[in-house]
């Protein structure tokens, strides 16, 4: 029940928040006083394992996502293996763009467009990537692209 916000019923404006998720770890929570209850208070040695093995597992997670969230390259590269998102296409080509890997850039873009060509931003993203090339018809045509996209919003 708890998980509602993010099941499509209801459309937002983006895939999962963070704080959608403290509300079911009341559940979590309930389980683990539960154990602890089970446990008694004559069973010190049985909560101090517990303890260590749930603090173990959540540093070895905490470490995982410090990889995944290093920079913007590896959290956008990581997240699109669950699904071409234009929005992650878009980041992570930028991100190509910063580094001045062109090709790579270009190829994300126009994979956006590609996944939905309704985003303005990823077409003026092409279009500046060709600039950037030294192709100025094709930045031009991408350039004119966006601009009819924008007048087709009005």
């Amino acid at each position: 029940m708890m998980m509602v916000p993010i099941s499509g019923v209801i459309p937002l404006n983006d895939k999962l928040y963070e704080h959608w998720l403290y509300v079911p770890m009341v559940g979590f929570w309930l389980v683990v006083f539960g154990l602890l209850r089970w446990l008694g208070k004559d069973k010190w040695k049985r909560l101090s394992l517990l303890g260590v093995m749930v603090v173990l597992v959540w540093v070895g997670l905490t470490m995982r996502q410090e990889r995944i969230w290093k920079d913007g390259l590896s959290l956008y590269t990581y997240n699109l293996q669950f699904g071409d998102d234009v929005r992650l296409l878009n980041n992570l080509g930028y991100e190509y763009v910063k580094r001045e890997e062109y090709e790579k850039a270009k190829e994300l873009f126009e994979k956006a467009v590609e996944v939905s060509n309704q985003s303005v931003w990823t077409v003026l993203n092409l279009a500046q990537v060709y600039e950037l090339q030294g192709k100025q018809e094709q930045a031009e045509y991408y350039y004119d692209l966006a601009e009819n996209k924008l007048g087709d919003q009005k």
